[in-house]
């Protein structure tokens, strides 16, 4: 549902005058313990609605390997990091 609202808002602004920076950022949707076609849902839906120049970013730890499943045939930009991106601050650094 909370996919489904935010998605709706950013698809919703394309039509009409609103304050939304048609931006949406999704951090590991898996964690909610979705079900596969869902998170494939969400990222099909997500295209199509980037398609109209919308930016969203879907951050994930998921497996490489379904990540790149739920990516068939759906226009997308993958960036892949190895290891982690964002880490505690070292106070002694």
């Amino acid at each position: 549902m909370k996919w489904a609202y935010q998605l709706g808002l950013l698809d919703a602004a394309k039509t009409g005058s609103t304050n939304h920076p048609g931006l949406v950022v999704f951090d590991e949707p898996r964690q909610q313990e979705a079900a596969p076609t869902s998170v494939a849902g969400l990222i099909s839906e997500a295209a199509r609605i980037a398609s109209s120049g919308a930016q969203i970013l879907i951050a994930t730890s998921e497996d490489l390997a379904s990540v790149r499943n739920f990516l068939v045939n759906v226009d997308h930009q993958l960036l892949v990091f190895a290891g982690r991106i964002i880490d505690r601050i070292n106070p002694t650094a």
